[in-house]
């Protein structure tokens, strides 16, 4: 949700404009150069990634599988703008040229399912590394419990249960080449669903964060027991990088939220407002992976 769950443009009511009438020819083709690049960028990386994943020799463990899956919303939302943002845009067509239905499916699956999907695995990692730590031999109850096939199944069933609201007309996320942003329909119903995904977003981010200080302490305070001492520097050192990565990702989709929720508002320009709005979001993505 182009990151802005809280963005809320309403089409022109006396004469609709492409962007590229409202912006100047230089910034529009930066704009769509930028876009461009970083989504093809994006989506290679991201179906590299998924690819060398699902090839690897061995069992997966839980950090894996989620990074595998992880991939996946983030390549939708490259996608999404390699093969819908750009090419719309670039045509200079209006809102109200587009396709509807198609406009509200992609929406909703780029700007809202993988928007919402993608916090979900986040936390995920984060309790991961938490549960590795401080429980090293593991939980005996739930020693014979796929723990993570169940979160990555509860979370696409929670996501898709909130983001099956959008398919309705006027509940959905839509993409406006008027503005070169995604944003809510404009109705009672779009708007509702955004505030109720931006408040899961804070709060899953917020427990995400929670695990991440907690695995930090732990990091910081613990030595690794019953090891010889190379073989425990070479495990904490591994930890420390899953916890770096799992931090920088936290990370990126906070600064994308306050730029979808606070910074766009700063300036009504629409070459601002794309820097935090839409350029935001698909660099964020294209660097998760």
């Amino acid at each position: 949700m182009p990151t802005s769950t809280s963005t809320t443009l309403a089409p022109e009511e006396e004469e609709e404009l492409p962007a590229s009438a409202l912006i100047s020819p230089a910034f529009f083709n930066f704009a769509i150069a930028s876009c461009f690049v970083t989504s093809i960028f994006g989506s290679t990386v991201n179906f590299y990634l998924f690819y060398k994943f699902l090839r690897r020799e061995g069992k997966a463990n839980g950090f894996q599988k989620v990074c595998l899956v992880k991939t996946l919303p983030n390549f939708m939302i490259c996608f999404a703008f390699l093969f819908w943002v750009v090419p719309v845009t670039a045509l200079s067509l209006t809102y109200s040229q587009l396709p509807y239905r198609l406009n509200s499916i992609v929406g909703n699956f780029a700007g809202s399912w993988a928007y919402l999907f993608t916090p979900f695995l986040q936390v995920s990692l984060s309790c991961n590394r938490f549960y590795v730590l401080y429980f090293p031999f593991g939980v005996k109850f739930l020693k014979n419990v796929p723990v993570t096939n169940i979160a990555i199944v509860s979370s696409i069933g929670i996501v898709s249960c909130v983001c099956s609201i959008g398919l309705q007309e006027t509940c959905g996320y839509v993409y406006d080449p008027n503005y070169f942003t995604w944003r809510p329909e404009g109705f009672p119903c779009s708007d509702e669903l955004s505030r109720v995904i931006l408040l899961m977003i804070f709060v899953i981010t917020l427990t995400s964060n929670s695990f991440n200080v907690a695995t930090g302490i732990r990091l910081a305070v613990s030595k690794v027991m019953g090891l010889r001492a190379q073989e425990a520097q070479r495990r904490k050192r591994r930890w420390m990088i899953m916890f770096t990565q799992s931090v920088i990702q936290d990370c990126l989709h906070l600064i994308d939220m306050v730029n979808a929720t606070y910074v766009w508002t700063w300036n009504d320009k629409l070459w601002y407002q794309f820097l935090f709005l839409t350029l935001s979001f698909i660099v964020i993505y294209t660097l998760d992976g």
